[in-house]
């Protein structure tokens, strides 16, 4: 990078210039090298957050978390992305499936969803900010990626970003507590 202005300047006229005559340049390579990626290796080793907690899933996380230690669940069955632990995932083929919260022993799954990157809905006019999945390829990816865990003997519950964190923590118990 150069510390230059005048050269900074030179380069950004320039990629300014790029970008006008091809505005979907990097959002088409970053997609082509997506499906390449997956196809070849199973996962977009770019997205090196997979595995990882949500700051986000954590408001509501981190509370489950101390109330499942209330009630005598271990710390070594809770998967989640936190301390250096990775999320739960589940093997199908050549497909992974990283769920957020789980307590292996009890079968249980929590799904925290962003709507930045979960439809809510087919009838929504949504699509992935990183690549053009629509709203129903989105919501049967997910469906496919429930059913497999599902078919596995888990019990799946959905949480959701633009819902209050106290509902969806105590949703979570009531989950827990149902299942138990």
């Amino acid at each position: 990078i150069s510390k230059s202005p005048e050269i900074k300047k030179i380069k950004s006229i320039k990629f300014k210039k790029f970008k006008k005559k091809n505005p979907n340049y990097f959002k088409d390579k970053w997609h082509k090298w997506h499906q390449i990626y997956l196809s070849t290796i199973g996962h977009d080793p770019r997205l090196n957050v997979f595995g990882k907690a949500s700051k986000e899933s954590l408001k509501i996380f981190l509370d489950l978390i101390d109330w499942c230690l209330l009630i005598g669940v271990d710390y070594n069955d809770i998967y989640l992305g936190i301390d250096g632990k990775s999320e739960f995932f589940l093997k199908d083929g050549t497909r992974i499936y990283f769920y957020d919260f789980t307590i292996r022993s009890r079968k249980l799954i929590i799904e925290f969803q962003g709507v930045a990157f979960h439809a809510k809905s087919s009838d929504d006019v949504w699509e992935n900010p990183f690549t053009s999945e629509t709203s129903l390829e989105n919501i049967n990816k997910r469906l496919n990626k429930h059913n497999f865990a599902i078919r596995n003997g888990y019990k799946i519950l959905e949480i959701w970003s633009d819902a209050c964190p106290t509902q969806n923590l105590e949703m979570c118990k009531k989950f827990i507590e149902n299942e138990n």
